[in-house]
């Protein structure tokens, strides 16, 4: 259990959300928002977890770059003269 302090402001707005029917009381308001709050905090969260694994997750075109090249520079070293085998 926790106590919490409210505006004026804040207070009128959780009676206007009882008074119109959204929610029974104020302490139902106050946790289904809480809920709702959590909920797009986590879902935040996991978007910017997914988008920084996939800004650093190569794409098929890069990753077949990748493989041409390390390919090149194998057949450089190993004195083909620069052939290098291309699967189509």
């Amino acid at each position: 259990m926790i106590s919490v302090r409210l505006s004026d402001r804040q207070v009128a707005a959780l009676d206007s959300v009882v008074k119109d029917g959204r929610y029974a009381t104020r302490t139902e308001a106050v946790r289904r928002l809480l809920d709702e709050f959590t909920k797009q905090v986590e879902q935040a969260v996991l978007a910017r977890e997914f988008r920084a694994a996939y800004a650093t997750a190569p794409t098929e075109d890069e990753q077949a770059m990748h493989e041409f090249m390390d390919a090149a520079a194998e057949a450089l070293l190993a004195g083909d003269g620069g052939r290098i085998a291309r699967e189509s």
